[in-house]
């Protein structure tokens, strides 16, 4: 199963932690033996902070080591963990065409690059605490086709829509943009989204 962290419960005030609402998931999931994927980042942060600074990053980051350790506490199972739920997805919705948080429109590249290091920088945490932790990539799969197949133009935009569901994982492998530090090891576990009107 999945389950997500609520970020903007754990950590109202900067640095100051309250596990409290995930303590009872993390139990259930113990008691009925069940493996969970936890998810760091699900589209929601703390209101006092700004997505596209790097204190964002940083913030996430301590989240990440504070969940770990939380963790180890807790139980001696490895840790499943998705950092940021959905990068590409999430970064054209929120910051290309502004249907979520935090509705701004073509910064979706630049939102894109902030989650890539981001999750990086949660990775390296959740491995310094435990090296056994799985790291999971998720993101939609999707096709796209052009309304008319005999239009070049219209092909070449849809195989380069489609093509982009790849971004944030050649990112996290260090294949494009490599300045910001990805590398292959951030693939560990690649998950595959599918919904409807994929």
């Amino acid at each position: 199963a999945r389950d997500g962290l609520r970020w903007h419960l754990i950590e109202k005030k900067k640095g100051e932690y309250d596990f409290s609402s995930l303590l009872p998931l993390i139990k259930a999931s113990r008691e009925t033996g069940t493996q969970v994927v936890w998810d760091l980042f699900h589209y929601g942060w703390p209101d006092w902070l700004e997505i596209f600074t790097p204190e964002f990053v940083e913030s996430f980051r301590l989240l990440a080591r504070e969940f770990a350790r939380l963790w180890r506490s807790e139980t001696d199972d490895i840790l499943f963990a998705s950092p940021i739920n959905e990068i590409s997805f999430f970064s054209w919705a929120a910051a290309e065409v502004s249907i979520f948080n935090p509705f701004v429109k073509h910064r979706g590249n630049e939102l894109k690059a902030q989650l890539v290091r981001a999750s990086i920088a949660a990775t390296e945490e959740l491995w310094a605490v435990d090296s056994r932790t799985r790291i999971t990539q998720i993101d939609p799969m999707i096709n796209v086709l052009p309304a008319d197949p005999n239009n070049s133009r219209q092909r070449k935009g849809a195989e380069a829509y489609r093509l982009s569901q790849y971004e944030a994982w050649d990112m996290l492998a260090g294949r494009r943009n490599p300045e910001l530090g990805g590398a292959e090891k951030y693939l560990d576990i690649i998950g595959g989204n599918y919904y409807v009107h994929n």
